[in-house]
């Protein structure tokens, strides 16, 4: 059973699993501050899902491998 904006809904098919990281918490903060939270999430995305990092918008990244 899973829920979003309080509706439950059950998946179907193949069994997954979904896993976070520790818990978060940010302050109001200047874009500098923000762009480190940002930073240390996405390194920590990078080392759970064993995908490599690239550093550019997926648009971008789509039309760059087109």
């Amino acid at each position: 059973m899973a829920e979003h904006e309080g509706e439950h809904f059950r998946p179907r098919g193949r069994e997954f699993h979904i896993a976070f990281g520790r818990p978060r918490y940010f302050q109001p903060a200047d874009q500098q501050a923000v762009r480190r939270a940002t930073d240390e999430l996405m390194a920590d995305l990078v080392r759970r899902s064993g995908r490599p990092y690239v550093d550019c918008y997926a648009a971008t990244f789509k039309q760059q491998a087109a």
